[in-house]
């Protein structure tokens, strides 16, 4: 309509949001075609505002689809513009946001980091630029392993507007939260969070963060299946799996609709889904988690690559293979972890390091700094503990059976017993639950 009576700038409006749309879809070609002759026209007609419209669009349709590094360039180039035209506080804020998410997700941090003080530095005068700031600032804490500080950003955002928020807007917001709890250990709470998180998606036409969310919400069951699974608890185990069922259909239904297109982050998602949902059913299997990993290696993406192959490690020594298979998976995801300072997972592989006794070797032959950190002297160094059986009264303190300790730390049911009786010897407890009492008592327990 607008061609027919020759209104150029309601035109481009126009194809702009026809581009994003369709990009929301995964038609990635058709969508950058039609923001781009949005752009020209806005050139055209001089139009500032919608201009800075079409980065804005660009850059997020860019993010979504997987393709940070091309979003990243978009939102500095934005910012220059904003910059330019003196928009830096309006529409420039939302720039500078959208470059540190793009940086996280590439997994440069420190670079984030720097560009979320430049936000904090501007007049955040609208709800939404203050909004924008706190999901920005709350993805920097979730992956530095502040997850306290993650929550209470994220929770900021929901009790100012939740019922305001747009499901595009609600929708990381949800997802932050879910896996901030998730890592915390309060499965319940991350549970909550992806249901909100979809109900808000329920009737939007947005595959990429439906994924998302549901792949975040098939670890919660994961987590929550493993845990029924080592306690016998098979009805929690089964409610689990239905609940991973729900959502491992949701995400097929999702990215197999018939006018979506597969994007590689839509994919990655999906395969890593999968991948959880072996984690659901048990045994966790080995290749789809090296799929997930490769299809987020692919993308350039550290945090979900690093992730994927700690889980194939961990899968690996459960199944009884090769210390070298493990170790070669587990080293490629500290490197990736430690040089994109995703401190939550260089934690998490350490520890399957030292269980399964590998040796932590960085590319290029180079060991890390210095080795694992080395411990100060601790309350368990005097009673003569080692760190074998540190990690062995942990798991007693936590209600294992022999056999649990065993499968929790790649050793034989008869190893695992050979440990709980010098712990016995070295405590001077007559049983296992006069350990148990006095690990808790001197703050020996797992996290």
């Amino acid at each position: 309509m607008a061609r027919q009576v020759g209104a150029r700038a309601v035109e481009g409006h126009a194809l702009t949001t026809l581009g994003a749309s369709l990009g929301a879809l995964g038609h990635m070609d058709e969508a950058i075609a039609n923001i781009e002759a949005g752009r020209q026209i806005a050139k055209e007609c001089g139009t500032v505002d919608d201009l800075l419209r079409v980065h804005a669009n660009l850059g997020t349709t860019l993010q979504v689809s997987g393709r940070a590094a091309d979003a990243l360039d978009v939102w500095f180039a934005g910012v220059d513009l904003a910059r330019q035209s003196g928009a830096l506080g309006g529409y420039g804020t939302g720039f500078l946001c959208g470059a540190v998410i793009a940086l996280l997700t590439l997994g440069r941090l420190d670079e984030a980091e720097r560009v979320l003080e430049q936000v904090f530095d501007l007049d955040l005068q609208s709800s939404a630029q203050r909004l924008a700031a706190l999901e920005a600032r709350g993805m920097l804490r979730l992956w530095r392993g502040d997850l306290a500080g993650a929550q209470a950003d994220f929770k900021r955002i929901l009790d100012k507007s939740p019922a305001s928020l747009e499901p595009h807007v609600a929708s990381p917001v949800y997802a932050g939260l879910a896996e901030a709890a998730m890592w915390d250990g309060r499965l319940p709470e991350a549970r909550a969070a992806v249901a909100k998180g979809l109900a808000m998606l329920a009737t939007s036409d947005e595959p990429s963060r439906v994924a998302q969310l549901s792949r975040i919400g098939m670890a919660v069951e994961a987590a929550a299946a493993e845990q029924a699974r080592a306690r016998h608890a098979d009805a929690e185990q089964q409610a689990a799996r239905r609940r991973a069922a729900d959502l491992l259909d949701r995400v097929r239904a999702a990215t197999g609709a018939p006018k979506v297109v597969l994007t590689p982050a839509m994919e990655a998602n999906l395969v890593t889904a999968e991948a959880e949902w072996s984690r659901v059913t048990g045994p966790s299997d080995p290749e789809r988690w090296a799929g997930s990993a490769q299809a987020w290696e692919a993308l350039s993406h550290p945090w979900p690559a690093a992730y994927a192959r700690w889980r194939q490690a961990e899968s690996l020594l459960v199944l009884g293979a090769s210390r070298d298979a493990a170790g070669s998976a587990l080293i490629t995801a500290w490197t990736l972890a430690s040089e994109s300072g995703a401190q939550l997972l260089v934690t998490e592989i350490d520890l399957l390091a030292r269980r399964g006794r590998i040796e932590l070797v960085a590319s290029g032959g180079a060991g890390a700094p210095d080795g694992p950190a080395q411990e100060p002297t601790t309350v368990s160094d005097e009673l003569g503990l080692t760190p074998r059986e540190r990690e062995v009264l942990a798991l007693v303190a936590d209600g294992r059976t022999n056999r649990q300790i065993a499968e929790a730390l790649f050793i034989s049911a008869k190893t695992a017993s050979v440990h709980v009786s010098n712990i016995l010897a070295k405590l001077g407890v007559a049983n296992r639950g006069e350990a148990a009492a006095v690990a808790h008592r001197l703050h020996l327990t797992a996290r």
